[in-house]
């Protein structure tokens, strides 16, 4: 009930409007779970990891649905999914196998089941760029170039093939099926649902609920709960007749859902104490920006800069979740990505800072 309590709170004070809307709020967030957790102050207890599951599953399946916005038949076609989906697949192993043959020299920051599976998360995870900023800087452009016009579409298609890839994680094809399943099951129900729902409050209920629904059926089932939530979402992209109210929906709450899935990854991070700091803490999320930052300026059709491609979507947060069920052991791979998560937004903000000052001067 406390660890409940605090993370609802420190939900409420960061969606408060006088902080800027997306930066620099997303790492408030982080920090202030960090800070809460059993690693920090201790105001929620170590069994913090068990007692959330729950709402950190709906807080993961809302966001994850909300990611599928972009992903509407009509949408894909203009953007040339097929031929970019492949590019970045091969990104993705590619980027995911050099890391995890890199982290195996150090002390194993993520508990996952083999080195395929390693590779695959670490790889999903660096190709989750975030849609969001990427729009934002489109918006603020002047005369914005290819390289802001193509990068919304880029990361849209990015986010979802990280997420549909985690599908594959702690289990084979068939597994994988049934996320997908289930995830479109869901996404019917819904459909129909809100259909008969009266009102605008009936609707954002039944909305809450069969998210909360499809996120607890795969903890039940031992599925991902990013695949199967977010291939409701694509279900709901695709349907003409109610695909603008729902996700009018899912966007005006996105911000509270979003940052207690900040502030409960953040109570997820354990940070080592001892001489394996730096080779655990510090070694990974260096690794894994710098072949980020590598793997999107060479990609062929996708050469974003290195500003562009530092952007993590906070679902890269929960991808670690993918690989079994939400017990501690995922905490390694959430502590990895959550650092470099704060690092690539560190950078981002003393870059625009820099320039902000240079463009005054």
């Amino acid at each position: 009930m406390i660890a409940m309590t605090c993370v609802l709170a420190g939900a409420l004070l960061l969606s408060r409007p006088w902080l800027e809307a997306r930066k620099p709020f997303a790492s408030l967030a982080l920090l202030l779970g960090m800070t809460m957790g059993p690693d920090g102050l201790g105001l929620m207890p170590a069994d913090v990891r068990v007692v959330l599951n729950p709402l950190m599953a709906l807080g993961t399946g809302w966001m994850a649905m909300l990611a599928a916005e972009s992903w509407s038949l009509s949408t894909l076609r203009r953007q040339q999914a097929a031929g970019r989906a492949a590019v970045m697949l091969l990104l993705a192993a590619i980027v995911g196998i050099v890391l995890a043959a890199l982290l195996s020299l150090a002390p194993p920051p993520l508990n996952v089941s083999g080195f395929g599976q390693a590779a695959l998360l670490l790889g999903c995870a660096a190709l989750a760029l975030d849609p969001d900023v990427s729009r934002q800087a489109l918006a603020r452009a002047i005369r914005p170039g290819p390289a802001e016009r193509e990068a919304p579409a880029i990361a849209s298609l990015a986010l979802g093939i990280a997420l549909l890839a985690s599908a594959l994680m702690g289990g084979g094809p068939g597994r994988a099926l049934m996320a997908l399943g289930l995830g479109a099951g869901v996404g019917l129900l819904l459909i129909i649902v809100t259909r008969l729902a009266q009102g605008s409050a009936m609707t954002l209920t039944w909305l809450v609920a069969i998210t909360f629904l499809g996120a607890g059926s795969a903890i039940r089932l031992g599925l991902p709960v990013c695949a199967v939530t977010f291939t409701a979402g694509v279900v709901l992209a695709n349907d003409a007749g109610r695909r603008d109210l729902l996700f009018t929906f899912l966007r005006e709450w996105e911000r509270p859902a979003l940052t207690a899935l900040l502030v409960m990854a953040g109570a997820w991070v354990a940070i080592p104490a001892g001489p394996g700091f730096a080779m655990i803490v510090l070694l990974p999320p260096a690794a894994f920006l710098l072949a980020r930052v590598a793997a999107w300026r060479l990609a062929p059709g996708c050469r974003l800069s290195w500003r562009r491609s530092l952007p993590l979507s906070p679902l890269a947060l929960a991808l670690p979740l993918a690989v079994g069920p939400l017990t501690a052991e995922a905490a390694p791979g959430i502590t990895t990505i959550a650092v470099s998560f704060l690092l690539a937004e560190t950078i981002t903000l003393l870059a625009g800072r820099a320039d902000s000052k240079g463009t005054a001067a």
